[in-house]
């Protein structure tokens, strides 16, 4: 639903959560309204995916796919939580 960035070119086609927000921390020495939309699209990306119970894919396509293996774990929300602190900080954007 929203632009994002991959983890590079092996993932071309996958948004992998704890890869999203490394790429995002790699990236902070650019300054491009693009990538702060791609940044910002990650978070929004899983947001959109989270299920009723609040879980979380590990990762979704560029289908917006979502990938919920293993299905009883949530270990992308610590990670969403310092995804988000970094945007804000980043784009004074909260």
């Amino acid at each position: 639903n929203y632009p994002f960035l991959t983890a590079g070119i092996s993932y071309t086609n996958q948004v992998w959560d704890w890869g999203s927000w490394q790429t995002s921390i790699a990236f902070r020495s650019f300054n491009d309204e693009k990538l702060e939309k791609c940044q910002k699209g990650n978070v929004l990306n899983f947001l959109d995916m989270m299920d009723k119970d609040g879980k979380m894919p590990i990762l979704f396509d560029s289908k917006n796919e979502p990938n919920w293996i293993p299905k009883n774990s949530n270990c992308y929300k610590p990670t969403l939580a310092l995804h988000v602190l970094e945007i804000c900080k980043r784009y004074n954007d909260c």
